[in-house]
């Protein structure tokens, strides 16, 4: 039976490839408004919510906006893609997170545009992206002593209104900035 069944790094960069991938050039384009000036393997952790801790002034997400995060959220065992023959089927949570300041907050004309617009405008072109091929194209997903493959992509949620801790941790931050969260659930079958 396969011992490395974890593919967290393998799927977050396949995560990453696909949004590039298949998310609006103009997001990935020097220059452009809507050029992401962040988009990685990360959490919010790894950025002052508040910008000044013990006096001294922190990175913050503010700096790096507009940003896209993904983090895994876990691992769960799924049977329904576990086998005969050392199969095992495991069920990997990942959360995207978008954030960006209201002044960035366009509509599809280029136009500064309400928060609540954004959210819903930015969340199709994520979802879009994200979940356009269905499989995360064909990332290779390596192991120590088996081989590994994402069997699908399923959506699981999107936080327009800070439910997430994501989300709402951006939401309390003293500033005109905003997020959205997509969780998705990855099926690999690890042989």
């Amino acid at each position: 039976m396969a011992t490395d069944f974890l593919h967290g790094e393998g799927v977050m960069a396949a995560i990453l490839s696909v949004i590039e991938s298949n998310a609006p050039a103009a997001w990935f384009t020097d220059g452009e408004a809507e050029e992401l000036r962040l988009c990685t393997i990360g959490s919010l952790q790894e950025y002052a919510i508040r910008d000044i801790t013990n006096g001294a002034r922190q990175p913050s997400i503010i700096d790096e906006c507009p940003a896209i995060l993904v983090r895994p959220l876990g691992t769960t065992p799924d049977s329904g893609y576990s086998g005969s023959g050392g199969m095992r089927g495991t069920d990997e949570q990942y959360r995207v997170i978008m954030a960006r300041t209201f002044a960035q907050t366009l509509d599809d004309s280029g136009d500064e545009t309400t928060v609540a617009h954004g959210k819903a405008r930015y969340g199709k072109l994520l979802c879009a992206a994200l979940f356009g091929t269905g499989r995360l194209g064909s990332p290779t997903l390596t192991t120590t002593d088996s081989s590994a493959d994402i069997i699908r992509v399923d959506f699981v949620s999107a936080d327009y209104s800070d439910e997430t801790d994501d989300a709402r941790d951006i939401a309390i931050v003293p500033a005109q900035v905003w997020a959205i969260a997509l969780d998705c659930s990855v099926k690999i079958s690890t042989v």
